[in-house]
């Protein structure tokens, strides 16, 4: 770096042609004329390190293996590189895009050498692990399948400035009726950088998944039933008659919704005779009369006409109705059904007559 001028130190002269002697002239020293010394190239072994994904082509290069230098000197050698690209699916290579050379032993001067940058090496990106926080197993109604819903939950680890969208999936252990069944969550990444991040599931999730209840009509006896154990219903069991859920954000229970069919009423006895006077004492000329006699007894009235039966509504209106069953903490499902607006025929009740 600091040659720039050679000096001469020392002449020789010889005998040249046409007669000419060295000994016949003189040549001072000490001539000086402007010069330099260029580094001498170095090559090296390059080597480069996968990385994390962290939203930049910065890569760690290794230089080894320096060929070129003169005897027994050594050099320190480092290099900086990047990737040909931020992201995991195309980035594959690593170019050294500066050296740095460091005095070594035996004299080696790093400013008298020169190691060229540009070498590539092979490297991968790999996705950066994120995980899901807060998110939630909802409990359903039994459907026969173990389909789960996920609801919340945020993505927690990306690179700072990055966005990803959460798509929540799951699956229940189990499809039938439980308490507290493990849920297992398959939640997938989207978006731009989704590639970029490896998503680790949230443990733990837990869910119910409640019986499905449904009101029936029964003609025969005129009684809605419902399809749980009747300690799950508030109060216990219907009552009799047509019913229709009451829903409130906790408890559920069956209110009357249509009389059974009324019967005839029967008709009122009819009273019986007064009995007749005895007659007054007679003359002693005529004998007493006899006492009248007593009107009969009006004849019992027929069985009044039978009561016809009591309409119906619909229970609640079209569609599905989700409440909580209390004591179970299972969120049910009642299914409407339109009620017949009769129950039950004339006939019908005179043959269990």
């Amino acid at each position: 770096a600091t040659a720039n001028l050679v000096t001469v130190i020392g002449v020789t002269l010889s005998n040249g042609i046409n007669g000419g002697l060295a000994s016949n002239y003189a040549l001072a020293s000490a001539e000086t004329a402007v010069a330099h010394i260029s580094h001498k190239e170095l090559t090296a072994t390059v080597t480069a390190q996968d990385k994390v994904y962290d939203g930049n082509t910065t890569a760690s290069a290794t230089l080894a293996g320096l060929t070129g230098l003169i005897g027994t000197e050594t050099v320190g050698v480092s290099g900086t590189g990047s990737f040909n690209s931020k992201n995991v699916v195309t980035a594959n290579l690593v170019t050294v895009n500066s050296t740095t050379l460091s005095d070594g032993t035996n004299g080696g001067l790093a400013s008298n050498y020169r190691l060229a940058s540009g070498a590539t090496a092979t490297a991968h990106i790999t996705p950066k692990s994120v995980t899901v926080v807060g998110q939630t197993a909802s409990d359903k109604v039994y459907d026969g399948t173990t389909t789960a819903t996920l609801s919340g939950g945020t993505v927690s680890g990306l690179v700072a400035g990055e966005t990803v969208d959460l798509n929540p999936a799951g699956a229940f252990a189990s499809a039938n009726v439980g308490n507290a069944i493990a849920v297992a969550a398959a939640d997938t990444l989207a978006g731009t950088a989704a590639s970029n991040y490896a998503l680790t599931q949230p443990t733990g999730l837990t869910a119910n998944i409640g019986p499905m209840v449904k009101l029936q009509s029964a003609v025969s006896s005129a009684v809605a039933s419902a399809q749980v154990p009747p300690t799950a219903l508030s109060p216990a069991g219907p009552p009799s008659g047509f019913t229709s859920p009451t829903v409130t954000a906790d408890s559920f229970s069956f209110g009357s919704q249509g009389g059974s069919a009324g019967s005839g009423g029967s008709g009122a006895s009819g009273s019986s005779g007064a009995p007749g006077s005895s007659g007054g004492p007679g003359s002693s000329a005529d004998s007493g009369g006899s006492g009248g006699a007593g009107s009969a007894g009006g004849p019992v009235s027929s069985e009044g006409p039978v009561g016809s039966s009591s309409s119906t509504g619909s229970i609640g209106s079209p569609g599905v109705t989700q409440f909580e069953i209390p004591g179970l903490n299972l969120t049910v499902t009642v299914q409407d059904v339109s009620l017949p607006s009769t129950v039950g025929s004339k006939e019908a009740r005179d043959e269990k007559k």
